[in-house]
């Protein structure tokens, strides 16, 4: 006899720590909180991947990834490891190649401040740290504060420099 899948009623009545089969692999880990007690859930998807290695998945929480959403997501993962790929190795592709997306998109301006904030710590003292965003609101962000990294080039860059060298390296300076 075939066992019934999961319905969103039985997972919002679970109420006890164990491991909940809906099928095919994808299953509604509840686990309690030692100290608390408090029920946890999460749904894990169990494949095996090239060579008979078995890898669990997790797939977020049924608060938030809904039970049709979680078994189409299921069904995309099983299909790339009967393919041969490692569904954890291509996630991690996929997050790294968001991560690489993400960061060509952002302005000078916020890679800028990214920069100063991850190095400030190690500046001497708070001069240093203040001249750093002031150089830069002062030169660099009106000509190209707004632009996207990658399309910072070398004229607009010597944009911002050649009036600064005319300017210190002067006499009358």
């Amino acid at each position: 006899m075939a066992r019934s899948k999961l319905t969103d009623r039985a997972i919002r009545q679970a109420k006890r720590a164990g491991v909940l089969i809906d099928g095919k692999g994808l299953r509604l880990k509840i686990t309690a909180n030692p100290t608390s007690g408090a029920l946890r859930k999460n749904w894990v998807l169990r494949v095996k991947v090239d060579g008979g290695q078995t890898r669990e998945i997790g797939l977020g929480s049924p608060d938030i990834v809904a039970l049709e959403t979680v078994r189409k997501r299921a069904q995309e993962l099983r299909e790339l490891a009967r393919s041969g790929v490692d569904p954890i190795a291509y996630r991690a592709q996929e997050r790294a190649q968001k991560a690489v997306e993400a960061a060509r998109t952002m302005t000078f301006r916020q890679c800028a401040e990214a920069y100063i904030e991850a190095h400030k710590a190690g500046w001497k003292n708070a001069k240093h740290a203040k001249q750093w965003p002031s150089t830069f609101e002062s030169y660099a962000y009106p000509i190209f504060g707004g632009a996207p990294v990658a399309d910072v080039d070398q004229a607009m860059v010597m944009r911002v420099l050649e009036p600064l060298w005319a300017k210190k390296m002067s006499p009358m300076s």
